[in-house]
């Protein structure tokens, strides 16, 4: 009988050991991902003309070649302390590692605003659609860009 006694005393330290690991891992992230935000405030804005479009095998996510038509940045390098920045410029092309959705083309504009982490896209002067970016954590993403980057 005593055994049975203490199962619910067992079960609820068990339940507020696994929300207090909860907990913590929460917090760790959300310091990561505040920091990630920060990183992304750096001033950075470009648009160009996409030239290419290079899909890999990880849900979508590619490298979109830009021929830069405005920039306030002529040369940018996307690493940083062992993180990948979503964008690369280096003189007249720069890249985005993005998730690449289905309906983009070569020759759509691209419209890039580090401050407010959005990319716009436009064919010709309509507005098509825009989306967030962030930095770039995933090891599989990083190893792409690495292998199929043209900005060296």
């Amino acid at each position: 009988m005593f055994k049975y006694k203490s199962t619910p005393v067992i079960l609820l330290i068990l339940i507020s050991l696994f929300f207090t690991f909860i907990y913590f891992v929460n917090k760790s992230s959300n310091v990561e991902v505040k920091k990630n935000k920060e990183l992304m405030k750096n001033n950075i804005e470009f648009s160009g003309i996409i030239t290419n479009i290079n899909i890999s095998n990880n849900h979508a996510f590619g490298i979109m070649q830009l021929k830069i038509d405005k920039t306030n940045k002529a040369k940018f390098n996307p690493i940083a302390d062992d993180k990948l920045f979503p964008y690369a410029i280096n003189d007249s092309i720069a890249e985005i590692y993005h998730f690449i959705p289905l309906e983009l083309k070569k020759g759509y504009k691209a419209i890039i605003k580090s401050n407010s982490k959005i990319i716009s896209f436009y064919d010709k002067d309509k507005f098509l659609f825009e989306w967030e970016i962030s930095i770039i954590s995933s090891e599989t993403d990083k190893k792409f860009v690495k292998e199929n980057t043209i900005i060296k």
